[in-house]
């Protein structure tokens, strides 16, 4: 396609249930794009230019296993869809109408979302997967016999099932469609715009505020978790150091979860008053103490009524609130200080903390009840240094998402480029927030030196950390706690010295800053 054409011609195959979902969405698609959708089986006739139409495509759409056939097969770009395990968890609880005892029957490599989802829902959950066509027939066949009611899958085992008379669900949505006619799209138009350097395999959350962006196999791990543990109203409790993205995990879990039509209101445990935690959390009603606000106020945990409530540094909280807010989670009420009237709470409870919080049972500073109220589903994040296939996609966003801030016309790739070497041997103690930190230090940088050569000689100077000389072992606490010490400062110099500000944008409480300022308590 040239450059100048402004309509990328799709053509969409698949089995028949799936072109009828893709016809359901094309109509949205048609002033953008021309789409045709044909009928065709893997294993059928050869794919030539007559059958498929490949003659004036730009691309092609399937799913499945004839995704795989045709990309394997044709010269024009294949698009395949993408199955979420958002998709996985829907297309089972609707199955869960129909019966207990499920098959999911897919396409390619097992789902790692079905053993959880297994406990968490407690459904006879079985998933089988297939290569080729036969091979979908035969373990279709195996399920039929071993006497599963519903069968999850791809159009084909739809197709299968309905033959078969057995009832099915199938995988794809009508959002996954949608995805998926962009995805074809936009493939097009980059392609007319010319090549660009390709990145490593990563994936994108889109969330509000920053996105988080990995590639690591434990960050694949905290992916496939996320939607499971997002569906059902139990507490999770998200646990890593300072800076290694907690909030954006807690936002997808709310994302993702029935409770994402609510709002997602963030807490921070250390950086309220004890004195008035309570007001905060609960509200009060008018006439509650002398300085209460006339009406009254609602309490955080009134705002996230239908929607989730995210308590970061949970095990900064006061002791004495501790119980309230085990009653909270235990009976899903509160009531607002100064006033008789309870409020039943439909919310979700997100927790995370960098803190060890057996440690803190066995001290005798946090409750043993609340801690496994909160800890009924966990999610650690690994620090940076502890997965470093992240390191480079993370930087690769963050230097196009600076870019954009700034208004800047430099070449990103350029820039990530100059970074990626010396980033590579840093340790990070400051995680995620530390490599934005440089990042943006960068990206100012390349304002006025340019991308290229001059950038790269004045690296010493704009990252000072990571031309440092190496520490001998006895030093490297010592260098970590310097390091806290400049991040805090950073920030500091970032907000105008307000302590407030710095403690929320570090994910610290203004005790913990201040501690760590001053060089104590530094392996808290």
């Amino acid at each position: 396609m040239s450059a100048s054409f402004a309509r990328p011609r799709v053509l969409i195959v698949g089995y028949r249930k799936f072109g009828q979902l893709m016809n359901a969405v094309a109509d949205e698609f048609r002033e953008r794009a021309d789409i045709r959708i044909v009928e065709h089986l893997m294993g059928g006739d050869e794919p030539s230019g007559s059958v498929l139409g490949q003659e004036g495509v730009d691309v092609v759409i399937s799913a499945g296993a004839n995704a795989a056939w045709l990309a394997a097969t044709l010269t024009v770009p294949v698009v395949a869809l993408d199955i979420s395990d958002a998709d996985v968890v829907e297309a089972i609880a609707k199955a869960s109408e129909f019966a207990r005892r499920i098959l999911l029957l897919t396409y390619g490599e097992p789902r790692p979302i079905i053993e959880p989802l297994r406990r968490l829902s407690g459904l006879e959950l079985e998933q089988r997967n297939y290569i080729t066509v036969d091979e979908a027939r035969e373990q279709f066949l195996l399920a039929r016999r071993a006497g599963f009611e519903v069968v999850v899958g791809s159009s084909l085992i739809c197709e299968l099932a309905e033959r078969e008379d057995l009832p099915a669900i199938m995988l794809y949505t009508r959002a996954s469609c949608r995805t998926l006619l962009e995805r074809a799209i936009a493939r097009v138009l980059e392609s007319a715009r010319g090549p660009r350097e390709a990145g490593p395999a990563t994936r994108r959350l889109q969330s509000p505020g920053r996105s988080l962006v990995f590639a690591s196999p434990e960050m694949q791990r905290i992916d496939a978790l996320i939607p499971a543990y997002a569906e059902v109203p139990a507490t999770v409790l998200i646990q890593g150091e300072s800076g290694t993205g907690k909030e954006l995990v807690a936002r997808r879990i709310h994302g993702e979860g029935p409770w994402a039509s609510g709002e997602f209101v963030a807490v921070n445990c250390g950086a309220i008053p004890e004195e008035l935690f309570e007001s905060e959390l609960f509200g009060y009603a008018e006439g509650a103490f002398t300085s209460s606000r006339r009406g009254g106020r609602r309490g955080l945990l009134e705002l996230a009524h239908r929607g989730v409530i995210f308590l970061d540094e949970v095990g900064e909280m006061p002791a004495g609130q501790q119980a309230k807010l085990l009653r909270v989670i235990e009976e899903r009420r509160i009531r607002a200080l100064g006033s008789n009237r309870e409020i039943s709470l439909d919310i979700k409870i997100v927790a995370a903390t960098n803190a060890d919080l057996r440690l803190r049972v066995r001290e005798g500073s946090f409750r043993e009840d609340l801690y496994y109220r909160l800890n009924v589903f966990r999610l650690h994040l690994l620090p940076l240094r502890e997965r470093p296939d992240d390191i480079v996609p993370i930087t690769r966003y963050l230097v196009a998402d600076y870019l954009h801030r700034y208004d800047l016309t430099r070449d990103a790739a350029r820039i990530s480029a100059v970074l990626e070497e010396p980033f590579a041997s840093y340790r990070f103690p400051g995680n995620v927030r530390e490599l934005e930190n440089f990042v943006e230090r960068t990206v100012v940088s390349a304002a006025r030196l340019g991308d290229g050569a001059a950038l790269a000689a004045a690296l010493p100077q704009v990252l000072p950390e990571l031309y440092a000389p190496p520490e001998s072992p006895g030093a490297a606490s010592g260098a970590i706690r310097a390091q806290e010490q400049q991040l805090i400062r950073d920030a500091l110099r970032r907000f105008g010295n307000d302590r407030s500000r710095a403690a929320e944008y570090l994910g610290i409480s203004q005790t913990t800053l201040w501690r760590r300022l001053k060089g104590k308590d530094a392996g808290s």
